[in-house]
């Protein structure tokens, strides 16, 4: 076979690998979707899932270490006369009902230091 025929099956085999591998990258997740934009939750406020329809105020924000954002929102209404289990969603499920719906509560102090005998115990 003549030199030239090899040259061009090669270079040939190079760029068809390289568009094969360009075409899978772009298919992985993330590739070239773009993500739609994170909502502005804070603490505080009231919000609604947009699957299930649940609302009530968020009470936590949560960061794993993926990247994702969860939030707990704990329901404003009684069910047998007992609170509603708070419930986590993914951040991009939920809409913003009201903003500052509660306004964040001043640390109460944290935990007690252990108290040794005769002594009272102070908050930290």
């Amino acid at each position: 076979m003549h030199p030239l025929v090899w040259i061009v099956t090669i270079v040939a085999t190079v760029v068809v690998a390289w568009f094969v591998l360009l075409l899978m990258v772009s298919r992985q997740p993330g590739g070239n979707m773009q993500s739609p934009p994170r909502p502005n939750v804070a603490l505080g406020d009231e919000v609604k899932d947009r699957i299930t329809g649940y609302k009530g105020i968020v009470i936590g924000l949560h960061t794993w270490l993926n990247g994702c954002l969860r939030v707990t929102v704990q329901a404003q209404e009684l069910k047998d006369g007992k609170p509603v289990e708070a419930v986590a969603f993914d951040v991009e499920q939920l809409t913003v009902v009201q903003t500052k719906m509660v306004d964040i509560m001043q640390p109460s102090g944290g935990p007690m230091p252990a108290a040794s005998r005769g002594q009272s115990a102070e908050r930290c």
